[in-house]
């Protein structure tokens, strides 16, 4: 069964790195990793066999080596060649340090010092390169590799695990600051949605104040006693209307109520939801024509808008002496039009033009003498006044 690193922060990072090592580093076999976790007390340590998928990952107590890997954790700094034996947890024995030509063909693991956030120390990443000379895509590297070449590998392998571990440092980092902000602004965002509701809540009671104080009035001057349903009462609650207006429909509703009920022996008249709904409320004579006149305004605005883009572009095809047709003029307008779209447009706009063009004769006068599709409403304009005439 496949052990796994439990996912967390810093342990996180260092289990992403620990499982790309083949592919960040060709020619790895094994690696060790010996760290401090951030959910665990004291030291950790993890082997894996890359060679052995599914059976090759094996985490090892650290209890009797606990001093000496805190030591090694203390005084280790940047990276180191070292043989198999010296390496902790090695059952190998370690020979006597004794300085030959071929030592320093036997040191075939990387140590690499990883500084841990955690406690300040240096977390220590042991890595097998001795399959180097197995691997056709590294042909050119040899067990043997020269001071100068080690030196190279190895700080080239150190600069990139830190860039790795600290480029997965900030993307957590931007993750943490993304989920924090998301999450405070869902917190704001219920405490606004329950204000909004509890303030709606209190406008409604308001209307419904409103309401319950119009209808004391209506009683005194009929003399009879009124209630709303409960169900008007909702509808009151939830008017989204203008007060005005509220109050008319309530008045309505009361007459049609004291109308129904006329004749029976009820001691109160209930005024439902529905009787406010019965009469639809008519606008005041003024506010449609204010509406009215609104509308007029805003499409005479829109035509005076295409006359003056017309009459624009046209001076500009004169002045660079182009024959004023639609295409040309709808290459100049300040968005260049389609010679369709300015027919369109034309016909559209057709009896507003005909009126303002009537209305002020000093304006637009290029294109009512000289742009064709102008031109051509106007003279059929003239011909059908003629005709009525006859």
């Amino acid at each position: 069964m496949e052990m796994r690193l439990t996912t967390v922060g810093h342990t996180h990072r260092l289990e992403d790195m620990l499982h790309a090592l083949p592919e960040l580093i060709p020619g790895v076999e094994k690696a060790m990793l010996v760290f401090a976790s951030d959910h665990d007390p004291g030291l950790s340590a993890f082997r894996i066999d890359f060679g052995q998928p599914g059976t090759g990952h094996e985490r090892m107590e650290t209890g009797s080596l606990e001093e000496e890997l805190h030591r090694l954790r203390q005084t280790a700094s940047g990276f180191d060649w070292l043989e198999e034996g010296e390496l902790p947890f090695s059952s190998r024995i370690h020979r006597s340090p004794q300085i030959d030509i071929f030592s320093a063909l036997q040191k075939n693991v990387l140590c690499v010092c990883l500084p841990n956030p955690l406690d300040g120390l240096n977390d220590l990443l042991y890595i097998h390169l001795s399959g180097l000379v197995e691997k056709e895509g590294v042909k050119g590297i040899r067990r043997g590799m020269d001071p100068f070449s080690r030196e190279f590998v190895g700080q080239m392998i150190t600069m990139s695990l830190r860039y790795f571990l600290g480029n997965n440092l900030r993307q957590d980092d931007r993750r943490d600051r993304f989920m924090q902000q998301t999450r405070d602004s869902f917190r704001q965002f219920t405490r606004e949605r329950e204000q909004y509701r509890r303030t709606g809540q209190r406008y409604g009671e308001s209307l419904l104040k409103l309401a319950e104080a119009r209808l004391e009035d209506l009683e005194r001057r009929h003399g009879s006693m009124l209630r709303l349903s409960e169900g008007a009462c909702e509808a009151i609650r939830n008017y989204p209307g203008d007060l005005t207006q509220l109050l008319q429909r309530l008045d309505q509703a009361a007459e049609y109520a004291l109308e129904l009920y006329r004749g029976s022996q009820e001691p109160e008249q209930i005024i439902e939801d529905w009787f406010m709904e019965i009469l639809p409320m008519e606008q005041p004579d003024d506010q449609a024509a204010e509406q009215q006149e609104s509308a007029v305004k805003g499409a005479l605005s829109r035509t005076i808008e295409l006359l003056d883009k017309l009459e624009d572009a046209a001076r500009k095809a004169e002045q660079s002496s182009r024959k004023l047709t639609s295409a040309n003029v709808g290459r100049l307008c300040p968005t260049p039009i389609s010679a369709p779209a300015i027919s369109d447009s034309i016909r559209n706009h057709r009896d507003r033009i005909i009126s303002l063009l009537s209305r002020h004769p000093e304006r637009w006068p290029l294109i009512r003498r000289r742009f064709r599709p102008i031109t051509n409403i106007l003279e059929n304009n003239a011909s059908g006044i003629e005709q009525e005439s006859a």
